[in-house]
């Protein structure tokens, strides 16, 4: 009987045995969960982090805004890169939603057609500004003009239609910032923001050279440089540099890695810069230091932002006492 139990014991475990896996499974299983957990650790982690942004962020939602109260606005400028817009929409994007804080994204396939928007932006503002001076020096001509009729002179309280109507009408306006997603991005925006601001528009369309560092070419070559003294009431939008690392090319593969399991990393600087912005936390431009971000993300055969390379000699002193950067680095 005792050797009968002892067979179906020994038989059951032989069973039990066949079904185990050999050792080489036992090492993919291990590594594979090893991994998993790993993976789902950091993606736990990203997501408490992410919740508490957006909760440091509700703040400014949550604050109340008069009726004829412009919402903030900000627009942003992506590298020409596939790593931008994925950085944006992961770690910036629920931050600025969780603000409620407006943004217009502009992505561009190259750094030209990116310095081309940044420039007919700013051109636009100092026309509007231009306009705006003619109009008031002829409300003042019409003033003192004496043999002129009363009953013909244009009202001087401006009616709440026409102050509507004109603000609509406005397309460039100095309180939205600038926020560079990603080197490229960085050193596109001062650029062009610099050469706008020290020329006039064209009298043709603007001919972009080369992929590499867009080129400008105006057709009647109007850049003044030094500063322009008929600007001085003309005011320069905040920038703001969001870190983006482009990690392509079989280089980048083993910090491509290493980040792809630490997104609660990234999501914790990232985050944090986008909600300095979204908080509106602004401090005045510095040549020594902002010019210099994001060097250490720069890829390729981009140039990074220091004087004399490419042509560049450096920001205007006038540019750069108007400008003014979001503080997402400490």
């Amino acid at each position: 009987m005792a050797s009968s139990s002892s067979t179906l014991l020994d038989r059951a475990l032989a069973r039990a045995r066949s079904y185990l896996p050999s050792r080489n499974w036992l090492i993919f299983i291990g590594s594979v969960s090893g991994f998993a957990s790993i993976v789902a650790y950091d993606r736990h982690k990203a997501r408490e982090v992410k919740r508490e942004l957006k909760s440091r962020a509700a703040v400014v939602a949550e604050q109340p805004l008069h009726f004829h109260e412009r919402a903030r606005n900000v627009i942003v400028y992506l590298s020409p890169t596939q790593y931008s817009e994925r950085c944006f929409n992961d770690f910036v994007k629920p931050v600025f939603d969780a603000a409620a804080l407006d943004y217009t994204v502009i992505s561009s396939t190259s750094n030209a057609s990116l310095r081309t928007t940044v420039m007919e932006s700013i051109w636009t503002g100092k026309e509007e500004l231009e306009k705006e001076r003619v109009k008031e020096r002829e409300k003042q001509r019409v003033r003192a003009s004496s043999w002129v009729p009363r009953w013909t002179r244009r009202e001087e309280q401006e009616s709440s239609v026409e102050k509507l109507l004109r603000e609509i009408a406005i397309q460039y306006r100095p309180e939205d910032g600038l926020v560079a997603v990603g080197p490229e991005a960085w050193i596109t925006v001062i650029k062009s923001v610099n050469d706008a601001y020290l020329s006039d528009r064209p009298t043709q369309p603007v001919t972009a050279l080369g992929s590499g560092d867009s080129i400008l070419t105006t057709a009647n070559d109007g850049s003044n440089h030094g500063r322009p003294t008929e600007l001085d009431g003309f005011s320069l939008p905040p920038l703001g540099y969001i870190t983006c690392r482009n990690y392509t090319g079989w280089g980048g593969v083993p910090a491509r890695m290493y980040w792809w399991f630490n997104k609660r990393v990234t999501m914790r600087n990232v985050g944090e810069e986008a909600l300095q912005i979204a908080l509106d936390r602004k401090r005045p431009f510095s040549s020594e230091t902002d010019l210099t971000l994001g060097d250490d993300d720069i890829r390729g055969d981009f140039k990074p932002l220091r004087s004399g390379e490419e042509g560049w000699t450096g920001i205007d002193e006038g540019v750069g006492g108007k400008l003014s950067v979001y503080q997402t680095k400490f």
